[in-house]
């Protein structure tokens, strides 16, 4: 097992603010347990919620982050029954807010 690519997809998962599901088409909440070297350890639990309410879990083991494959921006994971996981991460980034008002002075607001 690859531990730096083990740990290095794991950290970059847990970093990210959204997770998506590509094939499902829904953001995904996670839960991480801690790595400990054991291929059959169960590290992160995808769970979501389709539009009809149904819930669905992903378990992903450090096996299946070390048979992982990148492609682009996707992570093609093994969950712990053998089936494909792709996901794409987002960050949320802070916006910094400019305080100059003065490019404003030129604009008409109305209420049409």
């Amino acid at each position: 097992m690859n531990k730096t690519k083990v740990k290095n997809l794991y950290w970059q998962i847990l970093g990210a603010s959204k997770v998506y599901a590509v094939k499902e088409l829904e953001y995904v909440n996670g839960a991480f347990s801690e790595l400990d070297g054991n291929e059959d350890n169960e590290v992160i639990h995808f769970t979501w919620s389709n539009d009809v309410g149904h819930d669905f879990c992903v378990t992903i083991t450090e096996n299946g982050l070390n048979e992982a494959t990148v492609t682009d921006n996707y992570i093609q994971l093994i969950d712990n029954e053998g089936e494909e996981f792709v996901i794409e991460l987002f960050k949320l980034q802070k916006v910094t807010i400019k305080n100059d008002f003065s490019i404003l002075e030129d604009k008409v607001y109305s209420k049409e």
